[in-house]
């Protein structure tokens, strides 16, 4: 089974639905995440039969501000949401070949009070965990001055404290492929 998980930082953008359809056709993506979607449900539905998926999970964006979207193919999987907050859908997915595993899908919050309260949400959620588990998304938070390009140099003790987090769960980063920061398409 193949997932895209994407930060698009607007769906809403003219060219979105056509270069995902590109990508979704050339490399046979079972299921779609995109987060910070910044737009309505309505835009969802479109985009949902433009990449020929039938299926879809909504987090609504709050005004003009987050956003979680997951659009499959019920023919390549079946997907149960089990929770979710404005900066996460939990979720499990059944492939057709039986093998089941969750994915958290998180946009989390660029205020730390807020970022803060979705962590302990999933430190909630992970304590029932017994399967397989993927968390993918844009957590606004990096665990490494090297995990970030221009700006104001990073914050060390906030990096701690997301490494922290993510070492609680004895999570791996999978890595990505292609440039590693990207702010186009």
């Amino acid at each position: 089974m193949s997932l895209l998980s994407w930060n698009c930082r607007g769906a809403a953008k003219s060219n979105l639905g056509r270069t995902l359809k590109m990508i979704v056709d050339k490399h046979v993506f079972c299921m779609v995440v995109l987060m910070e979607t910044r737009t309505s449900n309505v835009k969802s539905k479109s985009l949902m039969k433009k990449l020929r998926f039938d299926q879809i999970f909504v987090e609504e964006a709050v005004g003009f501000s987050g956003g979680i979207w997951a659009i499959w193919g019920s023919n390549c999987v079946t997907v149960q949401r089990i929770s979710q907050s404005s900066q996460f859908l939990h979720m499990k997915v059944l492939m057709n070949n039986s093998r089941e595993f969750l994915c958290t899908a998180v946009y989390a919050s660029p205020r730390d009070v807020e970022r803060h309260v979705m962590w302990d949400d999933i430190s909630h959620i992970s304590n029932s965990i017994n399967v397989p588990w993927i968390m993918l998304g844009d957590f606004n938070d990096i665990r490494s001055s090297n995990e970030k390009k221009g700006g104001s140099f990073p914050d060390s003790a906030r990096c701690s404290r997301f490494s922290d987090f993510l070492n609680s769960f004895h999570v791996e980063d999978l890595n990505t492929f292609g440039p590693y920061f990207t702010w186009k398409v």
